[in-house]
């Protein structure tokens, strides 16, 4: 069981360019006519993904990054334990593999760019697995769980849900590597909480689904019931909710039944959604809203 922090280097375009992009091109099945396609970038080096590990108490459920620190991951494992991890070490190796294949590709002479490539191999080698500690270990979940959140306006506040319900608060406290939990949960759901999602906006406010078929949106400062609930919201579990960063009011939820629903926060209590999708015909698995289109969604299914 590990957890694994990837870098992808020189990424770039590899379709032909509008003119030449033909049915012809593409089903003439000439193997050197796909390869001509590749492009390489402006370095003249191929696309390189490198990757350093580190090992996981048990399996990964779930892994999320703090926006505002992307080296601070949360991290729900199947043996009921949250834990979060500060992976800078990871990242810097990462920079440095980076610097040492840009170098490899740049060498001004055969020999240099050897000497580089070299330096590169033994890099990846010895630095692929770095021993890490997490920061701080959680063993308050009765079960494992699957839902983790960072709050996108309030710095290193988390939540974390199990399949016993429950969700817990965690709030940072001034060293900036300790998180004080509360023990007392969020009750209101009466099975597995699957997702959570903070509000872009608000502090205090965050939102939950449920296997128990409802959305529910909830206050930080009141634990034994939610503000908002819609009973019901789908005809089967609910696996994945989205809040809209843009249009504030909007929250998206997709369910086992292979449809997912637009919810106006405005009107929530009427249990009517804005609109309902269906387009899937197996579990919606995913869904994101676009960071700055409030029109547009994307949702994937199993």
């Amino acid at each position: 069981n590990q957890v694994m922090v990837m870098k992808m280097t020189d990424l770039h375009k590899t379709q032909r360019d509008d003119e030449s992009d033909s049915d012809e091109d593409f089903d003439s099945g000439d193997e050197d006519g796909a390869r001509g396609s590749r492009r390489r970038s402006t370095r003249g080096i191929d696309p390189v993904v490198q990757s350093r590990s580190f090992a996981h108490p048990g399996a990964t459920n779930r892994i999320r990054s703090m926006q505002q620190a992307p080296h601070i991951v949360a991290t729900m494992a199947d043996t009921g334990h949250a834990h979060i991890w500060d992976v800078r070490g990871q990242m810097r190796q990462l920079q440095i593999a980076e610097q040492l294949v840009i170098e490899a590709a740049e060498g001004v002479d055969g020999e240099a760019a050897a000497a580089a490539q070299a330096a590169a191999a033994a890099a990846r080698a010895a630095h692929n697995v770095i021993r890490t500690e997490p920061l701080q270990t959680f063993k308050g979940h009765p079960e494992e769980g699957f839902a983790v959140a960072w709050s996108p306006v309030n710095k290193g506040a988390l939540l974390t849900g199990d399949c016993s319900r429950h969700i817990y608060l965690w709030n940072p406290t001034e060293t900036g590597t300790r998180w004080s939990i509360n023990k007392m949960p969020f009750t209101g759901h009466s099975q597995s909480v699957e997702d959570l999602q903070w509000s872009p906006t608000e502090k205090t406010v965050f939102a939950s689904c449920s296997v128990d078929q409802s959305v529910r949106v909830w206050d930080t400062r009141c634990r034994t019931k939610s503000m908002l609930a819609v009973e019901g919201a789908h005809s089967a579990d609910v696996n994945v909710i989205s809040w809209n960063p843009t249009a504030t009011y909007l929250l998206a939820s997709g369910s086992d039944d292979g449809g997912f629903k637009i919810w106006d926060l405005r009107t929530l209590r009427s249990g009517e959604p804005m609109a309902h999708f269906r387009w899937h015909s197996a579990p919606i698995s995913s869904l994101e809203w676009h960071p700055t289109d409030e029109s547009v969604l994307l949702a994937a299914s199993a």
